[in-house]
């Protein structure tokens, strides 16, 4: 989605989370890196685990705020200033005060406190960015989004758990 495009989505009054991948850079290219984007009434926060960012805001080591803008795919190779993979908008869920989005924008703003693996990254079998996507749909069903085949690690669970 390119930011023209994703700027019309935005309702200012409004709570909204954006689902969005992209293809990540080699060698694995044929994998996806999934993220969210919270809406709160017009303040918007790119979230993510991502194992290879350098800039944002660091919630423990891995989980990121705002490490790039809302839109942005993956770095084709991980150098900075590469060009970028254009993102894929899987889906948004959007509401009203009290709504399925509200109460996901609060939960999604309180997981660097709740989120079990904002230290830990492993490629497989996980927990990566996906396993983070993923965490959070599982607590809401009702929202009935579905990673992409290729989200690797969206179905990582630690053992014993």
């Amino acid at each position: 989605m390119k930011e023209k495009e994703f700027k019309k989505r935005i309702q200012k009054n409004k709570y909204q989370v954006f689902f969005f991948c992209s293809p990540v850079g080699f060698p694995f290219w044929f994998a996806v890196h999934a993220w969210v984007v919270t809406n709160d009434n017009g303040i918007i926060h790119r979230w993510e685990i991502s194992a290879f960012s350098n800039s944002g805001k660091k919630h423990g080591k891995l989980l990121y705020r705002n490490a790039t803008l809302p839109w942005n795919g993956i770095e084709l190779i991980k150098i900075k200033g590469m060009p970028r993979f254009p993102s894929i908008f899987i889906d948004v869920i959007s509401g009203g005060k009290n709504s399925l989005a509200h109460k996901m924008v609060t939960f999604i703003k309180n997981t660097p406190k709740t989120y079990p693996y904002t230290n830990t990254y492993h490629l497989i079998p996980g927990p990566t960015s996906n396993t983070y996507i993923q965490w959070i749909l599982n607590h809401f069903p009702k929202a009935t989004i579905k990673l992409p085949w290729n989200a690797f690690g969206k179905n990582y669970r630690k053992k014993g758990s």
